[in-house]
């Protein structure tokens, strides 16, 4: 499937205005064959000229179960300044195998100063079997104390 995102790549950037949107449709039939990369790469395209069809592409993929695009969304809920509703989409997408979602969000709070919530976060992720968890643990606490606490 990979080759198929390659492809609408290289045609997106040889069409013409006449010939429509050929690379969102090969993206959008990676997307529908299971293809994440493909899936980003629509929702990329509707960014541009749709942000609310973008939206809408999200939240289908987050009802599915996505765990790429549930973290995705939890980020930009992060962002917002919506932290409850980012927690609750990482957890989502821990639910559904993704354990990554939390650490990455555990990442944006530490970057942020909330220390305490980063920690319990990745503390989660780690418990949930994210291995990269424990060394973004490990690097919280030698940030807080060296190295002798990490």
């Amino acid at each position: 499937m990979n080759q198929l995102i390659i492809f609408a790549r290289g045609s997106d950037r040889m069409r013409s205005k006449s010939l429509g949107s050929p690379p969102e449709t090969l993206f959008r039939q990676a997307a529908d064959a299971g293809d994440f990369q493909g899936q980003l790469m629509v929702v990329g395209v509707r960014e541009q000229r749709d942000p609310e069809g973008a939206e809408t592409l999200h939240r289908q993929a987050a009802d599915a179960g996505d765990t790429h695009t549930l973290a995705r969304l939890a980020q930009v809920q992060e962002a917002a300044g919506d932290s409850e509703g980012a927690e609750a989409l990482a957890r989502r997408a821990m639910d559904a195998g993704g354990a990554f979602a939390l650490r990455r969000l555990a990442q944006l709070r530490e970057a942020a100063g909330d220390r305490e919530s980063a920690e319990a976060l990745a503390r989660c992720a780690a418990a949930a079997g994210h291995a990269y968890a424990l060394v973004v643990l490990a690097q919280m606490r030698q940030k807080e104390g060296g190295l002798g606490s990490a």
